[in-house]
Formats: structure tokens, C-alpha cells, sequence
């Protein structure tokens, strides 16, 4: 199974309960190829005629229909498509099903079962359906926290995973979603789609968190490199990309023009630097640490180390020097330790959770 295909029955399969199945034997018939072009149409998937008629198998991903697939349309509430207006949808759909014999595969154009499934629905369903279909660029969901009801959904193309960031510019607000393949700025109220930026990796894999420099946005990832971004009339410009800081996990600290944080892939040939934010060039690296995660408190770096040692050190665009160290955990540990009430709190990845004092003594 190619890339893309393997993409678009992800995509299909994450539309549904993870818990129901739907299959068929091959050689499937237009009756219950009809359902499955129609929902990926409705999802915004590309496809190929003949692709439906390949039986999709292959390992992590599989997904098989049957002829109960429609009436299971309702157990949709894990992806946030739960609506009334949705399930008049696919009853539409499936009352403009093509009648075929069940012995085989008979061709039909998607445009042709599409304009006769148009044609079905109403006014409203009809404005429903297109507007769901348009939002499929990069995953992207939020919620009324008065309520926990879903107050937009943008998409269900693979994300990235890094957290949602607050972007101001201009004098308007923007959510920073890091998805696979671009950095896309959303309308926070309603998600629609301000601006992208391209920026694929290897393995689709963009984890650290958007950094915000003034007005201008930090990016990198491990396989990649590193970008500076201004938004320039509503729109992306690049302002440098590099290759100074392949950032895998932890964002980082940024004080003043300078970034400190762990450059490389985890387990590989990883190094602690500063990177001079505006030119993105390298200020200092050391080895020791290698890797881990660190945060900032009372102008001090707090760095936990991936084999669990916590150092203090005084951050300095000329080098890092640390105070005082100590081995706290056992294990691997990647992520951020948490500060709170002079209480630190770090983890591996076993799940050992300690709590340190560093109150200062009475």
C-alpha cells in the first residue's frame, strides 16, 4: 500500500469509533464501494477509482466495511462529528447508493455518484456538507471551557505534536498549530485558515512548540533544521532557514535574543546550545548534557537531563556554567520538570514522579 494511500484510510479510519470495524471480501461490489467514495469525498481525500478496489491491508492500518456501515455513522463522537445535520447526511448518501448485483464491481465516475448524492441532499445539508468538506487542511480543535462543548473543528489531516500557541500581530490573534507538513495560523474564535507556512520532515514529525521573538515565529525540528518567520501583511516571509539547531523534543528557553536548548535527535548525536535567535547563529554547544529538557526560574536554568541529573546554571550567550547538580531520577527522562511553590516535580518515563524542596532555608 503507497503513502497516500495508506494516508487517506487513516484518515477514514479515524472518522469512525476506533472500536468498529467494516470490512468486505475482495472484489467489492459498487454498492459498497458507493459509501466509502462518498465519505472520502466528504473527508476532502484524493483518490483513484481503481483504489477502491483494492482491499486495505497493511499492518497498523486496516479498515473493512460492511454492509452495516452507514447506520454506524452515529458512533462518531470521538471525533468530534456528532451532529444532527451529519446524520441526515449519510442517510442521504445512502438512499442515493447505486442498486447493483453483489457479484461484482461495476464503474461508476465519483462526480456521477457525487452529483446524484447532491442532488438528495437539501439546502441546509448541502451548506453543512461543503463546509466540513473545506475543513480538512491540518488538524485543529477547540473547546467552550464553560461548557467542554466543540466550538470548531479544523480538519483531520495528521498533526504535529506540538501545543496550540497564542500569536499576536498586527492587533489580531492567531492560533499557531505545528501540523506534519506546515505551520498554519488559525481565526481563534472560528478556525478558519489565516496563513501556512511549508515545512515537511522526515517522518512528519514536528514536536517542539512555536517560539514567538517580537513579532516574528521560531520553528525547528530534528530532521530539518530551523526557521525565522515574519508576518509581513498578513503573511509569511522567511527570514532565515538553517541548519544551526535540529530542536527533537523541549522548545527550549528563550531570554532576550537567546535560545537555549538541546539540538539533534534523541539517542543520536545531540548536544546543549545557544543559538542567537535574530541570525540563528550558534553561539556556544557543549556535550554535557546531551539531551533532556530544561525550564527558567528566578533568571536560572533549571535542566533535566535525559539519564535523570538536575542541573542549575546561569544562562550566558558565552558559555554554560552550572552551579550545583545532582542525580534525581533513574531511567529516561524527557520530560520538562514543573516548578511550582518552590516545589520542582520531574518524571521518566517509567512514570516515577519525585517532588524536590528548593524553598530556601528559613
Amino acid at each position: 500500500m503507497s503513502g497516500t494511500q495508506r494516508e487517506w484510510w487513516a484518515k477514514l479510519r479515524d472518522y469512525f469509533d476506533g472500536n468498529e470495524r467494516f470490512f468486505s471480501e475482495p472484489g467489492r461490489t459498487e454498492r459498497e464501494k458507493a459509501p466509502v467514495r462518498e465519505f472520502l469525498k466528504y473527508l476532502g481525500v484524493e483518490f483513484r477509482e481503481e483504489e477502491l478496489a483494492v482491499p486495505p491491508k497493511d499492518g497498523e492500518v486496516e479498515v473493512r466495511f460492511r454492509d452495516a456501515r452507514l447506520q454506524n455513522v452515529e458512533r462518531m463522537e470521538p471525533a468530534g462529528r456528532r451532529h444532527e445535520e451529519v446524520r441526515q447526511f449519510a442517510e442521504h448518501v445512502r438512499s442515493a447508493a447505486p442498486e447493483a448485483p453483489r457479484c461484482d464491481s461495476v464503474p461508476m465516475r465519483t462526480a456521477e455518484l457525487l452529483r446524484e448524492v447532491v442532488k438528495a441532499l437539501d439546502k441546509k445539508s448541502r451548506k453543512t456538507a461543503r463546509r466540513l468538506a473545506r475543513l480538512n487542511a491540518h488538524a485543529g480543535t477547540a473547546l467552550d471551557r464553560n461548557t467542554g462543548r466543540l466550538a470548531w473543528l479544523n480538519g483531520t489531516n495528521p498533526t504535529g505534536y506540538a501545543s496550540p500557541i497564542l500569536y499576536h500581530s498586527a492587533g489580531k490573534d492567531s492560533v499557531l498549530i505545528f501540523a506534519a507538513k506546515h505551520l498554519v495560523a488559525l481565526e481563534p474564535q472560528t478556525g478558519q485558515e489565516l496563513w501556512r507556512f511549508p515545512w515537511e520532515t522526515g517522518w512528519d514529525t514536528n514536536n517542539p512548540d512555536p517560539l514567538i521573538y517580537r513579532d516574528q515565529i521560531f520553528i525547528s525540528s530534528f530532521s530539518r533544521g530551523c526557521a525565522l518567520l515574519a508576518i509581513r501583511d498578513g503573511k509569511p516571509q522567511l527570514v532565515y532557514d538553517k541548519k544551526t539547531l535540529h530542536n527533537h523534543l523541549s522548545p527550549g528557553i528563550l531570554l532576550g535574543e537567546y535560545l537555549y536548548a538541546f539540538n539533534g535527535e534523541a539517542k543520536q548525536q545531540t548536544d546543549f546550545r545557544c543559538i542567537h535567535l535574530p541570525s540563528g547563529d550558534v553561539q556556544w554547544s557543549r556535550k554535557d548534557p546531551a539531551f533532556g529538557s530544561l525550564i527558567c526560574a528566578n533568571g536560572k536554568l533549571l535542566v533535566l537531563s535525559e539519564k535523570g541529573e538536575l542541573l542549575l546554571g546561569e544562562p550566558s550567550p558565552t558559555q554554560f556554567n552550572p552551579l550545583a547538580r545532582a542525580q534525581i531520577l533513574a531511567g529516561l527522562c524527557w520530560t520538562p520538570p514543573v516548578l511550582a511553590n518552590g516545589l520542582l516535580y520531574a518524571r521518566n518515563s517509567r512514570g516515577d514522579l519525585i517532588c524536590l524542596n528548593l524553598k530556601p532555608s528559613p
